[in-house]
């Protein structure tokens, strides 16, 4: 059986990762037509830095996607191309397992951790103005609709997967509406979950903590902004941003991205080192029987989309050699595909 996947290859490196996944998943015989498009209308003018409605149409039709990074202008230019996608197809969830993987040395050992970031609106609504020269206005988003949303996505989850306790992270000391309304959805969300551990910690707190002692996490939750920022911070606790995936989740649709950079001065050279590819895929049920594969679950609210991660060590360059001449262990590699409403 086919399956048609939006495939947004990206820049810079996105390309020549988004072609060695082509490549793994038809060496490991699931059947895919790509639908492939560019993220943006026109790279080459600053009228050209905006989402490809394509793009658009064509996650929205396929319900998943698979995308490679983008680069976003610092300090002027357009708004990003990363954050039309999220907030187009409304994909409010933003899903970062971290965890350490075999062979990867790290600081720490046995982290196990996921977090769960608001991908909509806070800070990333880019609602800015110069009020009058020299003084620049940004407004912060928040609203209960989409922190109760989020807050129900992570509690849910959590007890999916069996995990144990969330933290809700905030700076309401200060930000006492913004944060604290945010603060509020999740206690009347966790109010409903008796059986998982609801704790709160203001973000600098919890940064300091998370470097002292990852292991006493276990679901972090936050607002978009300190979700981007801890969300990174967390991925050095296990080796970098190369073993950390990330899928953006919404009711209807999926989309799944390195969170690695475009690294231009090494695009086309053949050696982009990357540790993680992701593949999403909906309602997908994966058994993989080989202890270099790693894979990492998450499903959505609706219980409609399940995408899986595979991990591999390996530079682009040598895929072909390292992973696909031959692959043994595909024999044992069992993917049955099926999309349905």
């Amino acid at each position: 059986m086919r399956h048609k996947v939006t495939l947004i290859p990206g820049e810079g490196i996105g390309p020549e990762v988004a072609a060695a996944t082509r490549r793994i998943l038809e060496a490991a015989g699931v059947q895919i037509d790509w639908e492939e498009l560019e993220g943006r209308t026109d790279k080459t003018t600053e009228r050209g830095q905006l989402v490809n409605q394509l793009a658009v149409e064509s996650v929205r039709k396929n319900h998943v996607a698979l995308k490679g990074p983008m680069a976003t202008a610092i300090a002027g230019g357009a708004p990003s191309v990363n954050v039309a996608l999220r907030k187009t197809l409304d994909l409010y969830a933003n899903l970062r397992p971290v965890k350490n993987l075999p062979g990867v040395k790290s600081h720490f050992d046995n982290v196990d951790l996921i977090i769960v970031r608001e991908n909509t609106e806070d800070l990333y609504s880019g609602l800015e103005h110069e009020v009058v020269p020299g003084v620049v206005e940004s407004l912060k988003i928040i609203t209960e609709k989409a922190s109760t949303r989020i807050a129900r996505f992570a509690f849910e989850y959590a007890k999916r997967h069996s995990r144990k306790k969330i933290h809700a992270i905030h700076k309401a000391n200060i930000m006492k509406l913004s944060d604290g309304l945010f603060l509020r959805s999740v206690r009347a969300v966790a109010a409903q979950f008796p059986d998982i551990e609801y704790k709160e910690l203001i973000v600098d707190n919890a940064c300091m903590q998370i470097v002292m002692d990852p292991q006493q996490f276990d679901v972090l939750l936050l607002p978009n902004l300190y979700g981007d920022v801890m969300s990174d911070l967390a991925a050095g606790l296990v080796g970098g941003l190369g073993v950390v995936p990330s899928a953006n989740i919404g009711d209807d649709c999926a989309m799944f991205e390195a969170v690695h950079g475009t690294a231009p001065d090494i695009a086309g050279k053949g050696f982009a080192y990357f540790d993680n590819v992701p593949y999403g895929f909906a309602n997908t049920q994966v058994r993989a029987d080989h202890s270099d594969l790693q894979w990492v679950y998450a499903d959505s609210e609706a219980g409609n989309l399940l995408m899986f991660f595979l991990f591999l060590q390996a530079a682009t360059a040598g895929f072909a050699l390292r992973w696909l001449n031959p692959i043994p262990y595909l024999a044992n590699l069992h993917v049955n595909f099926a999309y349905g409403p």
